[in-house]
């Protein structure tokens, strides 16, 4: 639903452009590459590790659960997390730490700019058509 309202936005006002930054497009990634944790699922390792580095007084003392269920990320678009995983930490809190989660998002927020900036020089070379 987004994605038509940001295609109809930019195609009704040329003034402006407007852009649906999905994170699997250029977080995931990094993640992927920093990680030891693939599954990358709610309160795992790159969860975590972020609020360690940002509000290390939000995350409780350990020890941190680990549980990665046999079930696709799509399901947590269907049902409430706790019915898959009833802790709520789907992925591996223990492999966090706050160094992990400062590079998580120093290199995420790197390829978000790399990855905005190649669309705006796309969107400007076929506007120019």
């Amino acid at each position: 639903v987004l994605e038509v309202l940001v295609r109809e936005l930019n195609y009704r006002h040329a003034d402006f452009k407007t852009f649906l930054v999905n994170t699997d497009r250029w977080f995931y990634p990094v993640l992927l590459e920093v990680s030891e944790d693939a599954s990358l699922h709610h309160a795992g390792e790159h969860e975590t590790g972020v609020v360690m580095h940002l509000r290390p007084d939000l995350v409780k003392p350990g020890p941190h659960d680990d549980d990665n269920p046999d079930y696709e990320f799509d399901m947590l678009d269907l049902v409430q997390s706790r019915k898959l995983v009833p802790s709520g930490v789907w992925g591996y809190a223990t492999k966090a730490t706050p160094e992990k989660g400062k590079e998580f998002l120093e290199k995420g927020l790197e390829e978000a700019v790399n990855y905005i900036r190649s669309r705006l020089e796309l969107v400007d070379q076929l506007s120019e058509d």
